[in-house]
């Protein structure tokens, strides 16, 4: 044999691939050598990997904080390629029936899927995808009969486009608010169109107010708010608020408000929230929040939060919070509040240092205190958890599926699948995400 070292332990590269018999030789004080053998396989594992390609969108959407990469499939595809590759250090190419892939989102062993190279993967029928998050294995045997395999976590997002630009029923000009009633109607405030539409849950028209009758909003409306089965508008031109019964066709209950700087008056008012006892007003022009009371079926002043800087978005979390969008410097703030004005926390750049809010931003919130961030000057979604860390970041600006132009509205629907709609603003249309239930946040 070949002498490969001597001591009480070995180590060394020189064995090649195979099967090896290895001798251990002891030699004692009087030169009596006594002998033993050990049988070894020496195989250098294969080395496999994949990747993944939306059939119909090319690339990875986003990656959250955990470095989870999300996959867009919608109603056009609802197809995920991957692709495995892997090297035999010994035998060469890898054939195609050693390939064999496993979904494993529950646990190993996981599911058997199909074997071979590459997996084309269905995830939604109709128009309802499976979003979520899952965890795929491959397996790959080597020429030697050895097992080597890698497993990737990742999430599959629902998204559709819904409307268009125009000004007819179910068309849109600068959609602005939106707002919903659970997963029942949408309420969509189409301001360049001087009303507001009120869609069912596939997104197809309802009605809209006002309806054949002139103008009795602004061409600048920047809110929207469901509640209590009453709509309100916020109508920022002029500095106004209109409430309306939610029937079919709406009908007129009270306008109040108006331009100025007192009590009960606003200066571009950029974001309303109510929860049908009590209204907060963000009047931006006067760096401020003003509360409203419901008294006798009569709004009324209450008390304001005062010292913002411009603020925006306004959101709920629950019955006892509320965030507020606010400039700071060149970008923005989220802040949180209690009831009574006592600032529970802030998050902007310094608290979040892969990204930063733009200057102007819509806000929608849960129950459990996750904030959705529609950033209009990024043209980008930020979803805050409920410590305020940031849990995915996704968008950028253009015209394509899940692109945004200056989105000015957000809407969380169904708190449970963390299903959001999106007001995408300067391209005229409405975006749903579906991220469902195991997305992490």
């Amino acid at each position: 044999g070949t002498f490969l070292g001597s001591g009480l332990t070995l180590s060394t590269a020189a064995l090649a691939s195979g099967q090896h018999t290895i001798y251990f030789a002891v030699t004692d004080t009087h030169g009596v050598t006594a002998t033993t053998s050990i049988g070894v396989f020496v195989n250098r594992l294969a080395t496999p990997s994949f990747g993944i390609t939306p059939t119909t969108f090319g690339t990875q959407y986003a990656t959250n904080s955990l470095g989870i990469g999300v996959y867009l499939v919608s109603t056009d595809s609802y197809n995920l390629t991957f692709t495995a590759t892997s090297t035999d250090f010994e035998g060469g190419v890898i054939p195609t029936a050693s390939y064999a892939w496993y979904d494993v989102t529950s646990g190993e062993p996981g599911t058997f899927i199909a074997s071979g190279t590459t997996l084309n993967r269905n995830f939604g029928s109709g128009i309802n995808p499976s979003p979520g998050q899952y965890v795929y294995r491959i397996k790959v045997w080597d020429s030697l009969g050895t097992l080597a395999s890698a497993a990737t976590t990742f999430q599959v997002w629902g998204i559709r486009s819904y409307l268009g630009p125009g000004t007819g029923n179910g068309q849109l000009a600068g959609a602005t608010g939106i707002d919903s009633n659970g997963a029942t109607s949408f309420y969509l405030a189409d301001s360049s169109n001087s009303r507001y539409q009120k869609l069912d849950s596939s997104f197809l028209y309802s009605t809209q107010y006002p309806g054949g009758l002139p103008a009795s909003f602004s061409s600048t409306i920047s809110d929207i708010k469901y509640s209590a089965s009453k709509i309100w508008v916020l109508d920022s031109a002029s500095s106004t608020i209109t409430i309306l019964n939610d029937a079919v066709p709406p009908t007129f209950v009270a306008t109040w408000g108006g331009l100025g700087t007192g009590n009960g008056s606003f200066t571009q008012p950029a974001g309303i929230e109510t929860d049908g006892t009590y209204a907060y007003i963000s009047d931006a022009g006067n760096n401020r929040v003003q509360r409203f009371s419901n008294i006798l079926a009569t709004w009324t002043f209450d008390t304001q939060l005062t010292g913002l800087a411009s603020p925006t978005g306004i959101a709920f979390a629950g019955t006892t919070l509320f965030f507020v969008a606010e400039r700071a410097g060149s970008g923005g703030v989220i802040k949180k509040y209690d009831t009574t004005f006592n600032l529970q926390g802030a998050w902007a750049v310094g608290g979040l240092a892969s990204f930063s809010f733009g200057q102007n931003m819509a806000l929608a919130a849960d129950s459990s205190g996750r904030v959705f961030v529609a950033d209009v000057n990024n043209s980008k979604i930020h979803v805050l958890d409920t410590t305020g860390s940031l849990a995915v970041s996704f968008g950028g600006a253009g015209s394509g599926i899940g692109k945004f132009q200056n989105p000015a509205g957000i809407n969380n629907s169904d708190a449970t699948n963390k299903i959001i709609q999106i007001s995408d603003t300067l391209n005229n249309r409405i975006i749903e995400i579906k991220p469902g239930s195991t997305c992490g946040w």
